[in-house]
């Protein structure tokens, strides 16, 4: 039975280590397109005014800006809108989310963690990549996000991994 067990680990471990390198560098394209099908975003909202909705969502992610491009898996995830300014307006959004990654080459999820300014009017967004499973595991680094276009919204990631 100890031996059996032994032998599962090591199809485990060989079949979760690729012979191919890890990525260094990713660039992906999220889409937020409210009321689609393959876009799913819920919001939920307290009764203090320096927190706004807490987001939960789940975006298609592509290989290209256009929504219709090779499909690259998904970005899952919460988003805290907090007013970040004395005048009371929301533009911080905390965000916790994992990106669900398969280009056919590499399969595995990234952790995002930060803080953004959610309007994108400031220096460009960074988040820190805090951990990984599969081809990204033990990942750390960071992604930056920039505004694409809109509407539908599509921002761009670039994720640099060391």
């Amino acid at each position: 039975m100890l031996l059996s067990a032994a032998a599962c680990m090591l199809i485990i471990a060989a079949t979760c280590d690729s012979a191919k390198p890890n990525p260094k560098d990713l660039v992906f394209y999220i889409h937020i397109t409210p009321g689609v099908t393959n876009t799913a975003i819920l919001n939920a909202t307290s009764g203090n005014p320096r927190f706004q909705p807490l987001t939960a969502f789940d975006l298609p992610v592509t290989a290209e800006p256009n929504s219709t491009s090779e499909s690259l898996g998904f970005l899952r995830g919460l988003g805290i809108v907090f007013n970040g300014t004395v005048d009371s307006t929301p533009t911080l959004e905390q965000l916790l989310s994992t990106l669900f990654y398969d280009d056919g080459d590499c399969s595995g999820t990234l952790a995002l963690h930060g803080l953004i300014d959610s309007s994108f009017s400031g220096l460009p967004v960074e988040l820190a990549v805090v951990g990984g499973t599969g081809c990204f595991r033990f990942a750390k680094g960071y992604a930056t996000i920039a505004f694409v276009s809109a509407p539908p919204v599509v921002l761009q990631y670039s994720v640099s991994l060391r």
